[in-house]
């Protein structure tokens, strides 16, 4: 049991993980990251290559950092993330090179890979706590809500701020994800039931082979959502230069 001060104290992080998620979301450079690149001097082809690098960046390292999570806690993951997610934009906002946006594109397929999961963890966590896990399934459908309605809000301001300066929405999202960095620190780690043993490296190799060899089912699931998610990122980044060679205005 926690006393009511404790209580007060984990509590603060559901507004806080809503905040994490909303900042999360708030994809300023989304409606015209591919212009921002070709205005860089990068041809649609290497813009495919950075979204790749992104990915693959994503991907591997998915699984250790839902090790870390796990092993060093939910908070310090979040705190990682934010920091990783600051950087990578600080760097493009900066950059006007190939490699520039690769390190950036790297950054923030880490700073991805490490919140994934873990703020659904932490918010479980925090529930259970405070013995009120019945209501993880209403807390996850509002952070579903709130990351399409901060999704849908940056899109239409993205493409006003392009209008202005296709580098503009990096500057102003870089500063609003700076905001993130504070928000996690002060995040509260819920007591977990302790471990009957420390995992290790071996563990993360085999929880990657069951997920990705030898479970037909779980196989089959990352195999169609990544599917689904590729499909939907490559229509995002075509429809970009299609809609600008046709002479749309940006903030269309």
């Amino acid at each position: 049991m926690i006393g009511r001060r404790g209580a007060n104290s984990i509590r603060s992080n559901l507004w806080k993980i809503l905040f994490l998620q909303a900042m999360n979301w708030f994809l300023l450079i989304m409606p015209t990251l591919v212009l921002f690149f070709n205005e860089n001097g990068m041809t649609l082809s290497q813009v495919m290559i950075l979204q790749a690098i992104f990915s693959m960046s994503l991907i591997a390292f998915e699984v250790p950092s839902g090790y870390f999570s796990d092993v060093v806690g939910r908070r310090y993951t979040l705190v990682i993330s934010t920091i990783l997610n600051s950087v990578g934009l600080l760097f493009m906002s900066l950059s006007g090179t190939f490699m520039g946006f690769m390190i950036a594109e790297l950054l923030l397929g880490m700073s991805a890979s490490f919140v994934s999961g873990t703020d659904s963890a932490l918010l479980y966590d925090t529930l259970e706590s405070l013995q009120r896990t019945e209501e993880y399934t209403k807390y996850q459908g509002i952070l579903s809500s709130i990351s399409h309605f901060s999704e849908t809000l940056a899109a239409i301001m993205g493409g006003w701020l392009a209008a202005l300066s296709l580098r503009l929405p990096l500057y102003v999202e870089t500063v609003l994800v700076a905001l993130t960095i504070p928000v996690s620190l002060m995040l509260i780690e819920p007591e977990r039931k302790p471990r009957n043993r420390r995992a290790g490296l071996a563990d993360i190799i085999q929880i990657a082979k069951f997920a990705l060899a030898e479970h037909k089912v779980l196989k089959g699931f990352i195999t169609y959502s990544s599917f689904i998610a590729s499909a939907t990122f490559t229509v995002v980044w075509l429809i970009q230069p299609a809609v600008a060679e046709a002479g749309l205005p940006i903030y269309w």
